[in-house]
């Protein structure tokens, strides 16, 4: 009964993450109820004034960007308009991002400035991202640790070095060239994580109705392999390895596939 109750709730959810999206999309397509506004963006530009050690951004949908740069503080600029607003702040360290939207507004995106996020080369910051249909991408790099929470958007990281990376997506995607780090946990209801290489020492990964892609470094016979299957599928069983290195698997009704360098 409970993994009914389950499943019921991550329907509601990707109908809920599809159904924002297509809220969003709607002001392009002139739907009745937008009235297909198109708002009239301005630029601002955010500057960090004392030591930062992380960011947090919660978005709703649009474009964001992450580069590093020679420069000594970190920079945001991203767009606003009357009814639909940005607010960043630096807190103790951390540098804010919020949205206020209008919620009754469908807004066209399609003249949407990007959003561009500059990291000074030598920082590695703690990334904490949530957004319902935006489109986060990742510059190769180093970072501290990593949380992204999807509802329907896509995030795509090049390659990366962090402490932890934790990735966890409703209806969205998530793909990733190259990620190093110490603790890794993926977690995907209805949507997908692909890995073209992950080099973890700890790995576990979840899904529900969704898809999990992974290819670890190194060989098989490394890895400590915990393999949990109900209804779905999963290409690995358990298996005790010859080094310190663990995989933790749990699949419900989705699919697991893991392959190795080696």
């Amino acid at each position: 009964m409970k993994r009914i109750i389950k499943y019921v709730i991550v329907v509601l959810v990707i109908f809920s993450a599809v159904f924002t999206a297509s809220l969003m999309g709607c002001g392009s397509n002139g739907c009745a109820y937008s009235c297909g506004i198109v708002l009239n963006w301005q630029t601002e530009t955010f500057t960090s004034t004392s030591a930062v050690t992380k960011i947090d951004l919660d978005t709703v949908a649009g474009e964001f960007e992450m580069e590093f740069y020679e420069g000594e503080h970190i920079t945001i600029e991203y767009p606003t308009a009357d009814r639909f607003k940005y607010f960043v702040k630096e807190t103790n360290g951390t540098v804010v991002m919020d949205v206020e939207k209008d919620p009754v507004v469908a807004i066209n995106w399609s003249n949407c400035p990007i959003t561009i996020i500059k990291i000074p080369q030598n920082l590695a910051l703690d990334i904490k991202i949530e957004t319902d249909a935006g489109k986060i991408i990742f510059a190769s790099g180093n970072y501290g640790k990593i949380e992204v929470d999807l509802d329907a958007g896509k995030a795509t990281f090049g390659e990366i070095t962090c402490s932890d990376f934790n990735a966890n997506v409703n209806a969205g995607k998530v793909y990733a060239q190259s990620v190093t780090c110490n603790n890794a946990y993926l977690d995907a209801d209805a949507g997908s994580i692909e890995v073209k290489k992950m080099d973890s020492v700890n790995l576990t990964a979840q899904v529900d109705m969704g898809e999990i892609e992974i290819c670890m470094a190194g060989a098989k016979t490394e890895y400590t392999i915990f393999a949990s299957v109900s209804l779905g599928d999963c290409n690995v069983a358990n298996q005790s390895g010859n080094t310190q290195k663990k995989i933790n698997l749990e699949v419900d009704l989705g699919e697991i596939n893991v392959s190795f360098t080696d």
